[in-house]
């Protein structure tokens, strides 16, 4: 069984425009809307792969029962705790070369009381060998070390712990030693504490993470794919040349592809090639849609594994 964790869930907002100029008048083309926040978005990628999660998130006003209604529609099992203030909407603009400018609300603000709600929710379900996703940036009111806490709960009950966040979030949560990770190059340059990494630095780093007790550090590079690493063997995973709509989404398709696989009990070359074929048919859907079960079967044919 998979648990995703969102604690600052949003209404994204997909608009596409055939150039964005600063200061200018600029007219949108295309508008899709769709429930988001990083942990909600693994979520409906499980969901596309035919998998089973439940989502636990916080939400507030009319978007956020705009999130509820949608994600009871898709069959999503939802435990909410509840705000007054209205969960955010952010705005995600993408120009005809596939640039992507990404305006975040901050949130509405949050109690210590809506994540005990969460972590006493998790306690009651989550058994041995079930995959806790703990992904997204933390609500405002609510302390850097909130993932940091949750991974040794979660750790006690027996689960596998991802965790995808950034800067503070992500340095207090591998405190912890969750088992698994996926910051892209420049989460990692933060984590790290430097300026810039090649992909052999990056390669370096990762094992060095492996050696303090994570399992499987992913470290997305984009357009050049991803690398995973082991104890036993580091994986760079090439990407797969298809046509972009939007990249909005791709890394969170990629984690549930991880905890996925991770359920599944597949192998580390088969989580490989399912997390990489999710990431990559999500950027051919439009605004934050994943790509279909079927598509992703297709694609994990294409993907290439270089051992490094």
């Amino acid at each position: 069984m998979i648990h995703t964790v969102t604690l600052n869930p949003s209404l994204d907002k997909t608009a596409e425009c055939a150039s964005l100029e600063k200061g200018m008048l600029n007219r949108i083309e295309v508008v899709s809307y769709d429930i988001g926040g990083k942990g909600i978005n693994v979520s409906k990628t499980v969901r596309a792969l035919n998998g089973v999660s439940t989502a636990y998130t916080i939400l507030g006003g009319a978007v956020g029962t705009t999130i509820k209604e949608v994600m009871e529609s898709r069959y999503i099992p939802l435990f909410s705790s509840t705000v007054e203030e209205n969960t955010r909407i952010n705005l995600k603009l993408i120009d005809k070369k596939g640039h992507l400018t990404e305006f975040n609300e901050k949130g509405p603000k949050v109690e210590k009381k809506n994540v005990i709600e969460i972590m006493n929710a998790l306690k009651a379900n989550v058994k041995p060998m079930d995959v806790v996703v703990l992904s997204g940036s933390l609500p405002n009111g609510i302390a850097d070390n909130a993932y940091e806490k949750m991974i040794v709960e979660m750790k006690k009950l027996g689960a596998y712990v991802i965790l995808d966040a950034s800067g503070e979030a992500l340095k207090q949560g591998v405190k912890s030693i969750p088992t698994i990770i996926k910051p892209n190059k420049k989460e990692l340059c933060d984590l790290c504490g430097v300026e810039s990494l090649t992909n052999t630095e990056c390669i370096e780093k990762a094992k060095e993470l492996v050696r303090k007790g994570i399992v499987l550090v992913v470290v997305s590079l984009g357009k050049e794919g991803a690398i995973y690493a082991t104890k036993d063997v580091v994986y760079q995973a090439m990407p797969i040349h298809v046509e972009i709509k939007s990249p909005v989404g791709a890394g969170d398709a990629l984690v549930g592809g991880i905890a996925y696989g991770y359920d599944q009990k597949y192998t580390l070359e088969e989580i490989i090639k399912v997390s990489m074929a999710a990431a990559t048919g999500a950027v051919t859907t439009n605004g934050t849609k994943p790509a279909d079960s079927k598509s992703v079967k297709s694609l994990m044919k294409g993907v290439v594994l270089k051992k490094k």
